[in-house]
């Protein structure tokens, strides 16, 4: 019959590859254990509590498993004519007593820091075909950052 394919170290380079993939995995395992235990720390600390629990959960909500910011907005606050840009954070504010309302997170330009509204749904105009990274760059800029298409 037909000799089989057979390539030399073949066998050594596969041993290799598995034994350093089975390393690679268990120290992402040990590492998010560590950071697991840190975030632990962290949110038990009085004093650092508050600010690390509210930059974790801004960040999270801008680029992170829980994202809110990607319904992006342009909000009617001051004047009929004055937009801003903003994100629909929550839809829902029963708990405040606003069933119609939603709140609307506005950047500040050249800040990292924002202001909440609860306005209602007439004072919002969606902006679909913008993400909510790009419109956040644009807000921060003071409106000179590009806008991706």
């Amino acid at each position: 019959g037909e000799k089989p394919f057979y390539l030399p170290g073949i066998g050594f380079l596969l041993v290799i590859g598995t034994v350093l993939l089975v390393g690679y995995l268990s120290s992402l395992f040990f590492i998010g254990r560590i950071f697991h235990l840190f975030d632990f720390w962290l949110e038990k600390t009085p004093g650092i509590k508050l600010i690390y629990t509210l930059v974790k959960d801004f960040s999270e909500a801008m680029v992170g498993k829980k994202r809110k910011f990607t319904k992006t907005v342009l909000v009617n606050i001051y004047d009929k004519d004055v937009w801003q840009l903003g994100f629909i954070t929550n839809e829902d504010l029963e708990q405040f007593e606003l069933k119609n309302h939603i709140s609307v997170y506005v950047p500040l330009s050249y800040a990292l820091t924002g202001t909440l509204f609860f306005v209602t749904r007439d004072r919002v105009r969606l902006l679909p075909k913008i993400s909510g990274p790009d419109a956040y760059k644009f807000a921060i800029s003071g409106g000179v950052a590009e806008v991706e298409d």
